[in-house]
């Protein structure tokens, strides 16, 4: 059997056919015969890299999640200062179209406990550091007034990928933790939430954790 010369250009190739059927047909209506025939190879080639659909389920959500290119754009926008790039990140978290849409995939599926430390450990270790830079140039230029920004930079995506949201079980107390939040980040010289912010993230909760939780319950029918 000849060895494929270019595997890291057929698992991008993989996921990013993946990612387009998982988004447009959902998890469960999404077999793994579908992406066979989407991306035209032996379904031998595909199991090569991925053992089922879960693990590739799994990469997809981690791929698209790890993804910089959004994120260069606004961190090396010279007309922001660091506060305004931080709100901006943020707002692109909360408002983007297909990231909106992979949350969705990601909370129906957020039972698998591996798919959930990996997307921690890519918080703190990757992108973690990148936030960190920003919230010094803020320091530098006088919008944030942050004395640990790694270990603040940490805790604010803990705080916004873990406590809020995940452990939110009504709409209530998700607002509840954004107030608090809120409040611990400015104490740390970082106001990073302000009113549009918020109202944006409570729209975010319902278009995507409240979604998937009547989606999973079955009060939301399939287009």
């Amino acid at each position: 059997m000849a060895r494929n010369k270019y595997p890291e250009q057929t698992v991008q190739r993989i996921l990013e056919v993946a990612t387009q059927l998982f988004l447009a047909k959902g998890y469960e209506n999404t077999s793994m015969q579908d992406i066979v025939r989407a991306l035209g190879m032996s379904k031998g080639a595909i199991y090569h890299h991925f053992k089922s659909k879960e693990e590739l389920f799994e990469k997809v959500v981690l791929h698209f999640y790890s993804r910089e290119d959004w994120f260069s754009a606004i961190a090396h926008d010279p007309a922001m200062n660091g506060l305004q790039k931080l709100q901006a990140l943020f707002r692109h978290e909360m408002s983007d179209e297909e990231k909106l849409s992979v949350d969705q995939l990601y909370f129906t599926q957020i039972a698998d406990p591996r798919v959930f430390m990996e997307h921690m450990r890519l918080n703190i270790t990757e992108s973690a550091p990148q936030v960190a830079k920003i919230i010094e140039q803020g320091n530098q230029d006088g919008s944030l007034s942050v004395a640990q920004p790694l270990e603040t930079a940490e805790l604010a995506l803990l705080m916004a990928n873990v406590w809020i949201g995940l452990f939110a079980d009504s709409r209530e107390k998700f607002i509840h933790q954004i107030s608090l939040c809120r409040t611990v980040l400015e104490g740390l010289g970082l106001p990073l939430f302000d009113d549009a912010l918020v109202a944006q993230m409570q729209d975010y909760y319902d278009r995507t954790i409240f979604w998937a939780r009547e989606a999973k319950r079955g009060k939301i029918a399939d287009d």
